[in-house]
């Protein structure tokens, strides 16, 4: 255990699951060992939340957490060429190290890794090193690091999948105008978006492969959520009222309370990392 005031480590009620608390000056933030998934995040500057999740979530060893910011990693979606790997890759599914955490003025660091093992090679036969640095202040910020310590050059995709609190039906997404998008509904159309902002009228899906990486999420003038990410593609989705009935771990009536703006390397822009080299990606939210 780190000496470090304004930290616990708990276990999710009725789980196996570990989890660390963050308390400071400007925030309490939960976060799940699995997954480096940031949980919960409670802005005191603005005295909102800035996160959504589900209340339905078995909290079960190796099974996704709905809500937060999961990461979906190394791929996408369904696996390309195989339809039984786990959909968006392993990493959520996965307990990783805590390896530090540090206090500051600012707030706290907290640190997590991932390397390969025996279960990511069954999927991804990498030798890697991929660290969470998640800093709580007055905001919510994350940094991916990624080091290819394998012998040849590799390929990876990856999102960060972030749910956040909206009154669905009145929500408004700001960021996107003027980019192209594959409609994930309707065939995996190529389209361009025009319009100034994304409106909820029904379900949504779509991919932005290359996004100016700069969101914001509205409701009114007192319930704005600022997104920034150094990552270029963006996915904005919403279930609506029929696929909701059909997801398990959330309630019939949840499409009415969240979106997900996600951002990552997707599609066309997946990233190449050469033998040696790290690269990094960051996530900003206030």
């Amino acid at each position: 255990m780190f000496n470090v005031s304004g930290i616990s480590i708990d276990q999710l009620a009725e789980s196996e699951l570990d989890v660390l608390k963050v308390s400071n000056a400007y925030c309490d933030a939960v976060m799940s060992y699995q997954g480096a998934q940031v949980l919960e995040f409670y802005s005191k500057v603005k005295q909102q939340p800035l996160l959504w999740l589900s209340e339905l979530n078995s909290y079960q060893a190796g099974t996704a957490i709905r809500g937060g910011i999961p990461l979906c990693f190394p791929w996408f979606s369904a696996h390309s060429q195989h339809a039984d790997f786990p959909a968006h890759g392993f990493a959520r599914n996965l307990k990783w190290k805590l390896v530090n955490v540090i206090e500051s003025e600012a707030g706290h660091e907290i640190i997590f890794e991932l390397r390969d093992s025996n279960v990511t090679r069954r999927y991804w036969d990498v030798a890697f090193k991929l660290s969470m640095h998640i800093y709580c202040g007055e905001k919510l910020q994350l940094m991916m690091q990624l080091s290819n310590l394998d012998t040849v050059d590799i390929e990876f995709s990856f999102a960060w999948h972030s749910y956040f609190p909206a009154k669905t039906e009145i929500a408004k997404i700001s960021g996107l105008d003027n980019t192209t998008y594959i409609d994930q509904l309707n065939n995996n159309k190529v389209q361009n978006q025009f319009e100034q902002q994304i409106e909820f009228k029904s379900e949504l899906d779509r991919i932005y492969p290359l996004t100016r990486g700069q969101f914001v999420l509205e409701q009114d003038t007192q319930h704005q959520i600022f997104i920034r990410s150094t990552a270029k593609s963006a996915i904005i989705w919403n279930p609506w009222i029929d696929k909701s009935r059909r997801i398990l771990d959330i309630r019939d009536d949840a499409w009415q309370d969240f979106v997900c703006i996600e951002c990552g390397q997707i599609a066309s822009e997946k990233v190449f990392l050469k033998v040696g080299e790290m690269i990094q990606f960051e996530l900003c939210i206030e």
